[in-house]
């Protein structure tokens, strides 16, 4: 599920079926910052920060839509998460395609503890907006005048 702005008055919700696999980032505020959380066994649960580094951040980033990675963050930079902890030790050459595709312990298997979630920064533009609907004319990418294609 993810919604969009419009002047910060009205928000609209499109509402998505999450995908085993799937990633979202949580806890900031922004669309392109937050805790990296992962959709598996029918819920959401967090990564550890152990081993976390660029290359895990740019699969993320290159999952979401974003063009690069401009940080990764470790110590729950962006809030603890709840719930379950799905990945640890997650070790991506910076070339996979998502986030599941990576190395790491196995699902569920970890050591951590949401005092270690692991987040991330993306820079460019998100391709995931669906294409009847895109921000344009902004100073970034997560601002702009909201166009809206009629067919």
């Amino acid at each position: 599920m993810w919604s969009v702005c419009l002047v910060c008055l009205t928000t609209f919700t499109f509402a998505e079926s999450q995908q085993s696999g799937d990633v979202r980032l949580r806890g900031s505020g922004l669309s392109n910052a937050g805790r990296v959380e992962i959709y598996y066994g029918g819920q959401w649960g967090t990564v550890c920060d152990d081993s976390w580094d660029i290359n895990d951040a740019r699969v993320v980033c290159r999952q979401l839509g974003y063009a690069a990675a401009s940080k990764f963050r470790g110590n729950a930079f962006y809030g603890q998460g709840t719930g379950r902890i799905w990945m640890d030790q997650v070790g991506c050459t910076g070339r996979e395609f998502a986030l599941s595709q990576c190395r790491f312990d196995g699902w569920g298997v970890q050591d951590c503890a949401h005092t270690e979630d692991a987040g991330v920064v993306c820079s460019g533009v998100s391709s995931n907006l669906p294409d009847i609907i895109r921000l344009v004319g902004g100073a970034s990418s997560s601002e702009g005048r909201v166009e809206i294609r009629h067919k």
